[in-house]
């Protein structure tokens, strides 16, 4: 049993995006709690992670509540048992529904029954201080991961306030696939992002790096307003909470004019010359190719011919090469583009590793993006305004289809280590939309050879959810 205090309604949400990190189809977590005790907040923070727009209505009324993609990423079911007395009353409720697993139901009536909790968020309010949390678990690591990012590292209130910040409030804030934390510091009407990179895991001066070459060149990047590179502390300015995923996807008519901004940007980062990052170079790029057959191929049971791997890329490295490099920043995509102030002008997060590379790489992934799906004419239509506004020619095409299918090459390894190694289910769950990436690049003419080795060792079966597959 583990104890955590959550301040406000906010950072209870915030515990909510933290779960659902964790979290895969089949799984059960109960809330329970008296009125007001943040259960709801948690609920909106988990289906607002996985991809919710607006308000998640309490299903005290309807008794269940149901959601499908594509409002979240996978069935969800959030439930209100608070009426129901008889734990054979939930077999009324048609919980037992293959697109939830068939399992859920008898789970949650056994943890109804017998208070016997697979995952347990239990909530109270606190007249002192806030809500604290309860967590009970049955996944050995999994819920104490989200409970470690919850807490701030040991130095941060006295770091706080050595550079101006003493009794801010330390808010937790939704992380990414790293070893890096972020935390929101509040105090009074301003607030900042206390960014948390412990050594050795992570080193936070190339992030202050390219932050400062971007500002000079006047991109939207945050000021670094203070650091601490023995810890791996950094404060920087607060972007807010609006991304261009949430806002195409809460207006997808827009879709096009949204996502003009973020090609626009790239046509300016092109214009520039590389900044002082190491080079995105064939050893970068097949080391990365490499993590699929590192992880993905084991996952699902496959022994693949990895010197035809080496082969098959070494014969289409050539068109990913740049003449001229530019500065890539490497995660370029809807979850890292801030939407900042009144004009809702582009800020950029999530660049540390960035390189010098080919232009085309940030394109991809902008336009094949992981988190969420890009239909193919969006794809175009981008595509063709870039080109419009560059000399992006048929050669540029055929580097934007080999940088896209080492990416979702890569992608698919890394989604399934961060669930192997680093006990977080919801990254497989984005592996079929990227397979479908990786598919249409693999259909182009310049990836005949990385096409021919996928079809003499990945059956099509096997194209999929490694964690699903792998069962």
């Amino acid at each position: 049993m583990r104890v955590i205090l959550l301040p406000d309604p906010q950072a209870t949400e915030a515990f909510g995006a933290l779960l659902a990190e964790r979290v895969r189809p089949g799984d059960v977590i109960t809330l329970q709690g008296t009125l007001g005790a943040g259960k709801t907040s948690v609920a909106r923070g988990l289906l607002a992670a996985l991809g919710l727009v607006g308000e998640a209505p309490s299903p005290s009324f309807a008794i269940v509540q149901p959601y499908e993609p594509p409002e979240v990423r996978f069935p969800v079911m959030h439930v209100d048992l608070y009426r129901i007395d008889d734990p054979a009353e939930i077999e009324e409720l048609a919980l037992n529904d293959a697109r939830y697993d068939s399992a859920a139901a008898g789970r949650m009536a056994r943890a109804r029954g017998a208070g016997l909790l697979a995952r347990c968020a239990s909530t109270e309010p606190d007249d002192r201080a806030g809500w604290h949390a309860r967590l009970d678990y049955r996944r050995a690591g999994s819920l104490e991961v989200a409970m470690a990012d919850m807490t701030p590292p040991p130095g941060a209130a006295a770091f706080l306030d050595a550079h101006g910040w003493g009794g801010a409030n330390i808010l937790p804030v939704a992380g990414d696939a790293s070893f890096r934390r972020y935390f929101r510091a509040v105090d009074g009407e301003r607030q900042a992002i206390l960014m948390d990179a412990p050594p050795p895991h992570e080193d936070p001066r190339p992030f202050i790096a390219v932050a400062e070459w971007l500002v000079e060149r006047d991109f939207a990047a945050p000021a670094i307003l203070a650091c601490d590179l023995d810890q791996g502390l950094v404060l920087i300015e607060d972007f807010g909470d609006d991304r261009l995923r949430e806002a195409v996807d809460a207006a997808p008519d827009q879709e096009l004019s949204l996502y003009a901004p973020a090609i626009d940007l790239l046509v300016r980062l092109r214009a520039e010359p590389a900044g002082p990052v190491p080079p995105y170079d064939r050893a970068v790029l097949r080391r990365e190719a490499g993590l699929f057959v590192e992880w993905y191929c084991p996952a699902v049971g496959i022994a693949p011919d990895l010197a035809g791997w080496d082969a098959a890329w070494e014969a289409v490295f050539d068109h990913a090469i740049a003449e001229t490099p530019v500065t890539v920043l490497r995660d370029y995509h809807a979850e890292n583009l801030m939407l900042v102030g009144p004009e809702r002008s582009l800020g950029l997060l999530d660049f540390q590793d960035a390189l010098a590379g080919h232009p085309a790489y940030d394109l991809v992934s902008l336009l094949q993006d992981a988190r969420r799906t890009v239909d193919p004419t969006v794809e175009a239509a981008m595509l063709e305004r870039y080109r419009a506004a560059t000399d992006a020619d048929a050669a540029f095409m055929d580097a934007y289809h080999v940088l896209g299918a080492q990416r979702n090459a890569k992608i698919l390894g890394i989604f399934t280590r961060l669930w192997q190694r680093d006990g977080k289910p919801h990254y497989p769950t984005m592996c079929p939309r990227v397979w479908a990436y990786l598919e249409r690049d693999l259909a182009q003419p310049v990836m005949a050879p990385v096409a021919a080795w996928f079809a003499a060792n990945i059956p099509p079966a096997l194209r999929g959810d490694p964690l699903v597959l792998s069962a």
